[in-house]
């Protein structure tokens, strides 16, 4: 459609070497920021991480506590990474979207509902 076509021409695709050194910077900065924040949730650090491309998530954490991300957070506003960083690390102790799982979220990110509209 024309959408699609018209910010394919403003913003050409990446090369195979662009995505990949994009996705290390993306784990490498997660990774400490993953570090800056899980103490100050209490939480226990992620099984593992790892970085994806994903049409319609920024990340997502599994039941053993494995976080995903997606490389296209590199691109996105240091406010809006670390809200996505906030949000996994909190999925590892409340495996939901409670009123309990944002009260967790909101202990380190109190604007997170602000942030929440940067990556729309």
């Amino acid at each position: 459609d024309w959408v699609r076509a018209e910010q394919a021409r403003l913003a050409p695709p990446l090369s195979p070497a662009d995505k990949a050194r994009l996705a290390k910077q993306a784990k490498d900065r997660i990774c400490e920021r993953i570090a800056l924040f899980a103490p100050r949730l209490g939480s226990r650090l992620p099984a593992r991480v790892t970085i994806r491309e994903q049409k319609m998530r920024w990340g997502s954490c599994s039941r053993k506590g494995n976080l995903n991300f997606n490389w296209k957070l590199i691109r996105a506003p240091q406010e809006a990474l670390d809200y996505v960083v906030v949000h996994e690390l909190a999925h590892i102790r409340h495996h939901d979207h409670s009123p309990a799982f944002y009260a967790e979220v909101a202990k380190v990110v109190p604007d997170y509902r602000v942030r929440m509209k940067l990556l729309k």
